[in-house]
């Protein structure tokens, strides 16, 4: 009962540090609109959720070396999934003294970040390369587990270490999986053509795709997703780069069957 009671503890402590963290940086999107005599608080709440997000991340390298330990099966995938995280999280924001690094490895799709004026032309050109080609040319080569399993370092690694200390049977909700990712996939391929036609358009465009990244993934996936749905609620439910890679591999399973059949 007593060894009960520690894992439900531990297990809220986890929920309420993302929970932290999803206010302090809510604070932080908010101000950052907000006229500049309004930023006085921000350097304290910055301060804040860079020690909460430090905190998180040492226990999900901790929860990644304990199953890496425990489950043998499983070891190679979170040694890679662990170790894209640490090089995107820590060492190259760390390297170039540029938070923009974090999300090096979450290309459009899921953001617009290589588009952004603010972004350095060194990640640009890395996030282009990385979503338009090295993604679609791994998932055809390796199906969808080739990102989605060994690389994405949200999805991936949280799922695969936060998302194993709750026991949701997969499935809730799967038919939103089929009605939100197309929407969320049009909706950033509009935002892409229309910004390639007037970058201009850029600047509001990335501002709503900031915040509505920000709902679905701090929000909904670490908040809400992995402890009542699942540890692959974001990328089942929303995820509009697991709704490409999926259509890839459609795709490619469809090809490969014509090819062999001649039908």
């Amino acid at each position: 009962m007593q060894k009960l009671n520690l894992k439900k503890i531990g297990k809220f402590l986890l929920w309420f540090l993302f929970f932290a963290a999803f206010l302090f940086d809510s604070y932080l999107l908010i101000t950052k609109m907000a006229p500049a005599d309004q930023h006085s608080h921000q350097f304290l709440m910055n301060m804040l959720l860079r020690t909460v997000f430090l905190i998180i991340e040492i226990i999900i390298i901790s929860l990644a070396i304990y199953f890496i330990i425990k489950r043998p099966k499983r070891r190679v995938r979170l040694i890679s999934l662990l170790s894209f995280n640490l090089l995107t999280v820590a060492v190259l924001p760390m390297l170039t003294r540029d938070f923009a690094w974090m999300g090096a490895l979450l290309p459009w799709p899921i953001t617009l970040l290589a588009f952004d004026p603010s972004t350095s032309t060194v990640l640009s050109i890395f996030s282009i390369v990385f979503g338009f080609l090295v993604v679609p040319v791994l998932t055809v080569k390796f199906g969808a587990k080739g990102f989605c399993g060994y690389i994405c370092p949200m999805g991936g690694i949280y799922s695969e270490t936060y998302g194993r200390l709750f026991t949701n049977p997969p499935g809730k909700f799967k038919s939103l999986g089929n009605i939100i990712p197309p929407i969320y996939f049009t909706l950033m391929l509009i935002s892409l053509f229309l910004i390639w036609f007037d970058p201009a358009l850029i600047s509001p465009i990335r501002r709503i795709q900031i915040i509505t990244l920000f709902l679905t993934s701090h929000f909904f996936y670490f908040v809400i997703g992995i402890p009542l749905i699942g540890g692959r609620s974001f990328c089942t439910l929303l995820c509009p780069l697991g709704y490409e890679i999926r259509k890839i591999v459609k795709y490619k399973n469809r090809f490969l069957k014509k090819r062999l059949t001649g039908v």
